[in-house]
């Protein structure tokens, strides 16, 4: 005999059943979190950099805050809203570049916030999805940046000169680390994984420069905290290495969100939005057109 004890918890379970395929079917584009690496150093400035504005609705890139790696933050969640993926991505916060690839590729990760070299993401072809390339080999191009009174590095005109200096990198970076060893005596070259910590080696004068993207500004200062770093004039340096965003094989949203971020850039770049982000944050850089390009 049935109660109605009984047929009260059948007709809850009946519901409660309803209500879990109806969730399950609302979650279904994306029911199992999608959560994208991002630097913490690139986190803090995106989020002084955006403020209050929506990145889907974003058409300025200008800003304080504006460089390369956060504008790319911006071009990413802009892509994945044209293509109609409107879930919040969570941020994870990594310390190093060795981090971002290994997350992504191991499935913690659904995605990078910001992009990687070419030849790291066909490295990974068997665990990561990767875009068409944001930047081409011959846009990425570098300034020397020193403390603006290191008069000896400032001074520097050649390989040759910036060669008798000191400089650090992070050997993860197999472009940029070839390309100054191309040039640079091996004990002339420190290594940290942490790119803030590079800034602040410059700054403490344990070393005289860094490789970086030139800034947007007048002057083309890179700021960081309260330290400011200058190019040194009239040279500059191309890493010939082109820039991609990778998606996880391993992870349940990498697919969906790989080919959601397609539509979304070829739509961004119709427009001419790519080139856009990349020169109002000063990485496509006309201040420096003019600028002796060296060549290891």
């Amino acid at each position: 005999m049935t109660t109605r004890s009984s047929k009260s918890i059948g007709f809850k379970s009946l519901i409660a059943l309803a209500l879990l395929v109806a969730t399950s079917l609302c979650l279904s584009k994306g029911a199992i979190a999608a959560n994208g690496v991002i630097p913490k150093d690139v986190l803090t400035d995106y989020k002084k950099f955006i403020g209050t504005r929506s990145p889907n609705q974003l058409r300025s890139f200008k800003g304080r805050y504006s460089r390369r790696d956060v504008v790319e933050v911006a071009i990413i969640l802009q892509a994945l809203s044209r293509a109609e993926e409107q879930e919040t991505i969570e941020f994870k916060v990594v310390e190093s570049y060795s981090r971002q690839l290994a997350d992504v590729a191991s499935g913690r990760a659904a995605l990078a916030l910001t992009s990687v070299s070419s030849s790291d993401a066909e490295q990974l072809k068997n665990q990561v999805y990767f875009s068409d390339e944001l930047v081409k080999p011959e846009e990425f191009i570098a300034g020397f940046y020193v403390r603006r009174d290191n008069e000896n590095a400032l001074n520097a005109k050649s390989l040759q000169d910036l060669a008798k200096l000191k400089t650090v990198s992070n050997s993860a970076w197999h472009r940029d680390w070839e390309t100054l060893h191309a040039f640079m005596p091996s004990g002339h070259v420190y290594n940290t994984v942490v790119w803030s910590n590079m800034v602040k080696m410059v700054d403490a004068q344990r070393v005289d420069f860094v490789l970086a993207p030139f800034q947007a500004n007048e002057q083309l200062i890179l700021r960081y905290q309260t330290i400011e770093l200058a190019p040194i004039p009239n040279i500059k340096i191309s890493l010939g290495e082109g820039r991609r965003i990778i998606f996880s094989k391993k992870h349940p949203e990498g697919e969906r969100l790989y080919k959601a971020f397609q539509t979304g850039l070829q739509s961004m770049r119709s427009e001419g939005m790519i080139k856009k982000a990349y020169s109002e944050s000063g990485f496509f850089n006309q201040q420096v057109a003019d600028w002796n390009l060296l060549a290891p």
